[in-house]
């Protein structure tokens, strides 16, 4: 079910709610059709409740934004949040317009659980900066996903 962001934090968090609900369930449903695939959406996200989840915002902000400004308040916002463990933004420096669709930023938090993320999007300090941010914004995928590692990173040197 993908959830599209609105104008509200505390809507997109009832959309999530339902969602986020069956994520304990422990049940691996059945291969989707015509995918041959085993594990559907919530069978991943089942055996990975209790991972790390990742919060992925790709934007494209409005003619005429400060984009730092807008920087400054998700860092503000975040240092005051203490159920995200982590917050990390970029900017595309490589990627055609096509390619792109006009995406230029994306930003990502981690939580050390949903219960975290569900918390973090109800939170009335989310809830007033989210006005801002969707305000300066001309288009925004968000995605939530357990995380995988699939190759872990090197110890340090």
């Amino acid at each position: 079910m993908p959830v599209a962001c609105r104008c509200s934090a505390l809507k997109l968090a009832g959309v999530m709610a339902p969602m986020i609900d069956r994520i304990g369930t422990r049940s691996l449903p059945a291969k989707r059709k015509g995918t041959g695939v085993g594990l559907g959406f919530q069978g991943w996200w089942s055996l990975h409740a209790m991972g790390e989840v990742k919060h992925l915002c790709l934007v494209r902000f409005k003619e005429g934004v400060v984009v730092d400004d807008v920087l400054k308040g998700m860092t503000e916002l975040v240092s005051q949040m203490d159920m995200v463990k982590s917050f990390e933004w970029g900017e595309d420096v490589l990627n055609p317009e096509m390619l792109t669709q006009g995406f230029t930023h994306v930003f990502s938090l981690t939580f050390a659980s949903t219960e975290d993320l569900t918390n973090y999007m109800s939170h009335e300090k989310h809830a007033a900066f989210a006005g801002t941010f969707m305000a300066a914004l001309d288009k925004v995928i968000v995605i939530d996903f357990p995380v995988v590692i699939a190759k872990p990173p090197l110890p340090p040197a």
